[in-house]
């Protein structure tokens, strides 16, 4: 006897009330927990408290026939093995139970119990693995959607890393042309007046000194005034020429 079968709950429903009770007492014996009704009403009542593990329902009663138990059963729990018990033998009977969602038929009078015993651990351990499937799939299904809120969440901390790189660089680049519009304006202003100014009476050795530091000049200032192409119309008409004259 296992503590497994120790908490499974079985509800007979028959209106052979010594069916009902020589079942009940070989599944006591065996380890089950037991419950009994005799009526289909009764036995929806039972279910609904007790929350079986399984159910043995005979397919014909008075009132309430076994059939119509089975698709209230089957609709409020489909993962609850129900095994029909009856005393006809009508494979009409069979097929119909089994296509409204019985999981086993049982021919009564039971003469060998042992027969019932293993249709019901025969169920039992398919609604364990069914019941496994269903847990797994709903983990997996939780665990997708905690991926994907993960990933989703990365991907918005991506896109704000990425506006804040655009913006850092944006700025780089605005200030990158004003200290080249500053070097240009330095240059003409201030460095290429005083060079005009020196050339003037120099010897031609002189003068090559100062050529030689012109291009010097051309050549640090050179990429500002690429970047300042586009920014010509904001330069006054001897400041474009001095930008021409060095990007030359």
């Amino acid at each position: 006897m296992t503590d497994e079968k120790q908490a499974v709950k079985v509800l007979a429903i028959d209106d052979d009330e010594m069916l009902c009770d020589v079942v009940a007492v070989y599944l006591n014996e065996n380890g089950f927990k037991t419950l009994k009704a005799h009526s289909g009403a009764d036995g929806l009542r039972q279910f609904r408290s007790q929350r079986p593990d399984l159910v043995l329902l005979d397919i014909r009663m008075p009132e309430m026939s076994g059939t119509e138990v089975l698709k209230q059963l089957i609709d409020e729990s489909p993962l609850t093995p129900v095994i029909m018990v009856s005393a006809t033998s009508d494979l009409a009977d069979v097929v119909e139970v089994l296509r409204l969602g019985a999981w086993d038929y049982v021919i009564k009078p039971i003469g060998d119990m042992k027969l019932l015993l293993h249709a019901i651990e025969r169920v039992l351990d398919r609604a364990r693995i069914l019941c496994e499937n269903q847990q797994y799939k709903e983990h997996l299904e939780q665990e997708v959607l905690k991926r994907t809120a993960e990933l989703a969440e990365a991907n918005t901390a991506m896109e704000r890393k990425n506006i804040a790189l655009e913006e850092l660089i944006n700025s780089v680049q605005s200030q990158q042309s004003q200290v080249g519009q500053s070097i240009v304006k330095n240059v003409e202003t201030i460095i290429g007046p005083e060079l005009r100014s020196l050339r003037d009476g120099l010897s031609y050795d002189k003068q090559r000194v100062l050529d030689q530091i012109s291009e010097h000049l051309c050549e640090i200032t050179s990429p500002f005034v690429a970047s300042l192409s586009q920014e010509f119309t904001n330069l006054s008409p001897t400041e474009i020429r001095v930008c021409k004259h060095i990007q030359s």
